[in-house]
């Protein structure tokens, strides 16, 4: 009993050549990771982070540095996950009160906005009356 593999010879010369001269322009066009982590982070209710406008002159008098609010001050609160322990603000002068810096937050993207919807259908009392308990203790 004798087997075709012509279709099997065909299939990896067809995945040797996408691999050789068309992946790379493909890839791109293909990638949806950035859209999934924009919807999921906000389907768990994870919110949107800003971003750290580098020169605080004349917008916040002792702005956390970049580097720290990156890390622990821009939106992980009330995360599935606990927070890590925080080091001390690093600010610029190290004497004064801190004061949150100024972010720019841009328009929410449709990936943002369906997973907000999302999150906003689980919680819906009629349908689901124990997120509604749970958010009222």
């Amino acid at each position: 009993m004798a087997e075709d593999y012509t279709p099997w010879i065909i299939g990896g010369a067809v995945v040797l050549l996408m691999g050789k001269f068309a992946w790379d322009q493909v890839g791109d066009k293909v990638n949806i990771a950035p859209e999934s982590q924009e919807f999921t982070s906000n389907l768990f209710g994870q919110g949107r982070k800003g971003n750290y406008i580098e020169d605080q002159t004349d917008l916040s008098p002792n702005p956390a540095s970049s580097g720290w609010w990156s890390d622990y001050g821009s939106g992980d609160m009330g995360g599935l996950l606990p927070r890590e322990p925080q080091p001390p603000i690093e600010v610029i002068n190290g004497g004064a009160v801190p004061t949150p810096p100024v972010v720019a937050i841009d328009p929410p993207t449709a990936a943002e906005e369906a997973g907000a919807a999302a999150n906003r259908w689980f919680k819906n009392p009629r349908f689901y009356p124990w997120f509604h308990l749970a958010d009222k203790l």
